[in-house]
C-alpha cells in the first residue's frame, strides 16, 4: 500500500471512517497504526468501531489538526506504519485546496512523510 489522499464529494463523516475501519481490519496486528481524526472524538471511535481498541493502534482526536501536524504526530508516537487521517474538508474544492494548500503541496507532504518516516498515510479530503 502506498501514501495517498482519498476524495470525497460531501460524503457522510460515518461513511469515509468506516471505509478507513475496513483497511485497518486488514491490516496485521503487529504494524503499528495511528488513527487521526478531525471529526469524531476518541471515545466515539473506540466505542463504535471495536477493531480500534487493539493495542497497536493508537486514536487521536485533534479537530484543529493542520497537514503539518502529522508529522509531530509521527515521531511523538514513534514511527507508526500507518497513519490514517480522517479527514480534511475541502472548503474551496474548484480550485482542490485544503488549508488554503493546493493539491501539489498534500501530495509533496505525503510523499515526503512516506519517504522519510518509511511510513504509509492515508488521508481523506472531503468537499464540503
Amino acid at each position: 500500500m502506498r501514501s495517498r489522499a482519498l476524495f470525497y464529494n460531501q460524503e457522510e463523516d460515518k461513511r469515509i471512517t468506516s471505509s478507513f475501519v475496513n483497511h485497518i481490519r486488514r491490516i496485521n496486528t503487529n504494524k503499528t497504526i495511528l488513527y487521526l481524526s478531525c471529526v469524531n472524538s476518541k471515545e466515539y471511535l473506540l466505542n463504535k468501531y471495536k477493531v480500534l481498541n487493539r493495542t497497536n493502534i493508537t486514536v487521536i482526536n485533534d479537530t484543529s489538526l493542520l497537514l503539518e501536524d502529522i508529522e509531530k504526530y509521527i515521531l511523538q508516537y514513534k514511527k507508526p506504519k500507518y497513519v490514517f487521517v480522517d479527514c480534511f474538508i475541502m472548503v474551496d474544492g474548484y480550485n482542490f485546496r485544503i488549508q488554503g494548500k493546493k493539491l501539489y503541496y498534500i501530495r509533496n507532504v505525503l510523499e515526503s512523510l512516506e519517504s522519510k518516516y518509511n511510513v504509509v498515510v492515508l488521508m481523506a479530503l472531503n468537499k464540503r
